[in-house]
């Protein structure tokens, strides 16, 4: 009995390692005032799916969509919206309190657009019809966004 105990503790603990050790920490802010991202390159926000999140929330209703995170590290994919014709169009409103920040428009594992950060950013990609992607590139940011896509 106790050699089946402790087989299952060890499992267990084998197993939060193996959880832990996939999970992307935080990475902090090194460029203080600047919010432009540091350590993620284009090639991370393109194919990357990696982060770390701390107390997010993410809804949809009416065709409005909107994200809040405390803190959020790595890439992460915000949404997928088609396009059927030749272009979307992407009306963002996003604050970031902290961190850094990226917002991307990424079809076809290439980044096709950039959302400024800020209040009312309307971007409109011309890039045919296909599977758009809005991704996330963070650092430590603190951000919560609202958006409706057309």
């Amino acid at each position: 009995m106790k050699s089946r105990l402790y087989i299952l503790m060890i499992l267990a603990l084998v197993s939060l390692f193996a959880l832990g050790s996939c999970a992307v920490g935080h990475i902090e802010d090194q460029n203080g005032e600047d919010t432009s991202v540091v350590t993620i390159t284009d090639k991370d926000i393109a194919e990357g799916r990696s982060y770390s999140a701390t107390l997010s929330s993410k809804g949809q209703a009416n065709g409005s969509y909107s994200f809040n995170v405390q803190r959020l590290s790595g890439v992460y994919s915000l949404n997928k919206h088609r396009a059927d014709g030749d272009s979307i169009t992407f009306n963002m409103s996003s604050t970031l309190v902290s961190g850094n920040l990226r917002i991307c428009i990424v079809k076809d594992d290439k980044i096709v657009a950039d959302i400024p950060i800020g209040e009312n950013q309307t971007v409109t990609v011309a890039e045919g019809s296909g599977l758009y992607e809005i991704k996330l590139a963070a650092e430590s940011a603190q951000i919560s966004i609202d958006y409706t896509v057309e």
